[in-house]
């Protein structure tokens, strides 16, 4: 299949409110642009082409980094800029000196983020020349109306130019096609600007050719754009449904479908059995869950890998971090990328944890701060204990063996190392290395001063 992706991504987005250039508006894991680039990418095509407009470093910026996290070294990706945006068939006509070599183009757009691979894999089947995807909605308001003829697209006609009796015409097009390339070096060249605003429409591309067809989606859904903060609003509900929905059928028990919030890409999401996310938790990115992973309640789980039999408890916002089997996060924790927590380890509420090891069996249960650290195993962290990594100009690591107990309210100045089996006293700062099978005690002693008669 020689097959090349056109995705349309030159928009401003005026009306969503925002100072970013509308493929750049954040949807699910990712952005709008992310959605349609990871949908092209799964056809396989030969060559991807963007068409950027408004802040083009910004989309082509984005573009690259899609393709280096779901791309395959095989697809070429272009990005052509559309120095006057005239339209998506001006767009198209921007692209088209890049699909010369090709048989045929699918053309995409970055703000329809709820597409999805096995309809336009319905599409590429389409035997015609040139096909159209469309969709059957309640209310059409805002699309293009499809007049049919046999199977023959006869007519598209944009809602403004429509009179009233086509607007009750339930048949609207998504803007997205499938075409011969060279039908569109034949027929391009032939659409006329609009009289009203001087735009080239891709729609009219359909009563040109005369021979295009028509698919039509099975989820209407699928084939609505983003262009308010109201619409992306409903879009993003949508697809976190979806994706909840899918889990859901696949063994994952999720307490609250509704209040769920599910923005991976359904690949990104795996799990194993007997899992349960209770109520308000939001799940962001790739997150792998092993047998019998408990959620509690209103937990961030962004990019995280979770053992067999691990149990995060309410609140808890983890992100970046790796852990091991029956270990025990929360309430209330908060975990930075590059911590990793060891099998049975365990973190309790309102400890804050980055860039750390926690060995097999370590507890860090109440009130502490733990960076740049390793730990060893079966260690105990006292409530209230600090690692003082940064010294204002740069961070320093903190080193504590196996069998060491940390008494409450120490500060341990990195860099600074604790050998196996030391004990610290309550109240201690450490500010030099510890030797093993050693007891350091610091705190000064208590004075107890009676209060004078008035």
């Amino acid at each position: 299949m020689s097959l090349a992706v056109v995705i349309l991504a030159a928009g401003k987005g005026t009306r969503l409110k925002t100072t970013v250039p509308k493929p750049l508006v954040p949807f699910a894991s990712g952005t709008l642009l992310a959605m349609s680039l990871r949908n092209a990418y799964s056809l396989s095509p030969n060559k991807i082409i963007v068409v950027v407009g408004h802040q083009s470093e910004l989309v082509e910026d984005e573009a690259t980094r899609c393709m280096k996290i779901f791309g395959h070294s095989s697809v070429n990706l272009v990005c052509l800029k559309q120095t006057e945006q005239k339209g998506t068939g001006h767009a198209l006509m921007v692209a088209l000196p890049e699909l010369h070599n090709y048989k045929r183009a699918l053309v995409l757009y970055a703000d329809s983020p709820l597409l999805q691979v096995h309809t336009l894999t319905k599409l590429l089947q389409a035997k015609a020349k040139l096909v159209y995807l469309g969709a059957k909605i309640d209310n059409p308001t805002g699309y293009g109306r499809i007049v049919l003829k046999g199977k023959t697209i006869q007519s598209i006609t944009e809602e403004r130019d429509c009179n009233a009796s086509m607007k009750k015409n339930k048949l609207v097009n998504s803007g997205v096609i499938i075409a011969e390339v060279p039908l569109l070096e034949r027929y391009l060249k032939g659409i006329k600007p609009n009289k009203l605003n001087g735009e080239y429409y891709l729609t009219d591309l359909a009563a040109l050719a005369k021979c295009a067809q028509l698919v039509i989606a099975s989820d209407s859904e699928e084939i609505l754009g983003v262009n308010s903060l109201d619409e992306l609003h409903r879009q993003a509900k949508v697809y976190e449904h979806r994706i909840a929905l899918e889990a859901l059928r696949k063994g994952l028990f999720i307490a609250d479908v509704n209040n769920t919030h599910i923005r991976s890409y359904s690949s990104q999401f795996v799990f194993g059995v007997n899992c349960t996310i209770d109520t308000g938790c939001v799940i962001i990115g790739k997150v792998i869950l092993g047998d019998n992973v408990r959620i509690e309640p209103y937990c961030v789980l962004i990019n995280v890998t979770i053992g067999s039999g691990s149990l995060i408890r309410s609140f808890s916002h983890l992100d970046g971090v790796t852990i091991g089997a029956g270990v025990t996060v929360g309430p209330y924790a908060r975990l930075r990328p590059g911590t990793v927590l060891s099998d049975a380890a365990r973190v309790g509420n309102f400890v804050e944890i980055k860039k750390s090891t926690i060995g097999a069996g370590s507890k860090v249960n109440h009130l502490s701060y733990i960076g740049d650290t390793t730990i060893g195993k079966n260690v105990n962290i006292g409530a209230g204990t600090i690692t003082c990594n940064y010294d204002g100009k740069q961070k320093h690591t903190t080193t504590i063996g196996n069998d060491v107990f940390v008494g409450s309210g120490v500060e341990l100045v990195a860099p600074v190392t604790l050998e196996d089996r030391v004990v610290i006293g309550a109240g201690t700062t450490v500010r030099r290395s510890v030797e093993p099978d050693t007891l350091v005690v610091g705190q000064p002693t208590q004075k107890t001063i009676s209060k004078r008669n008035k």
